[in-house]
């Protein structure tokens, strides 16, 4: 999920993954860990940890594979929900829909026009 709340991203898992590759490599434990963005840094970065006598610092960024991928998929999102919403109820037992919408059918849009 982005930090808004749309796609998981399991940021902690993977800064978790990869400082354990490290302790694994290195022969070391982790240890003074901090998390600068939930606390507020000015240059936040998701965690920092040592191991031994250096400090690292990791930060998870997500790339999207074209432009406003991110929105779009909030967007698309919002949009698919409220038809979910509208037919709840409706929709009998072991009845299966596909609903297939443009990436951009919602471009430009705002949400009381879905």
């Amino acid at each position: 999920m982005t930090k808004k709340g749309v796609r998981t991203i399991n940021e902690g898992e993977c800064c978790d993954a990869v400082l354990s590759y490290l302790e694994q490599r290195l022969g070391l434990v982790r240890h003074d860990l901090t998390f600068p963005e939930q606390e507020g840094h000015d240059h936040p970065v998701e965690v920092t940890a040592a191991l031994g006598d250096v400090r690292y610092a990791i930060e998870h960024t997500l790339i999207e594979p074209f432009d406003d991928q991110v929105h779009l998929e909030e967007s698309a999102g919002l949009f698919l929900s409220t038809i979910e919403a509208k037919v709840s109820g409706h929709v009998l037992s072991g009845e299966h829909y596909l609903v297939e919408i443009s990436i951009t059918a919602l471009e430009g849009r705002r949400r009381r026009e879905h």
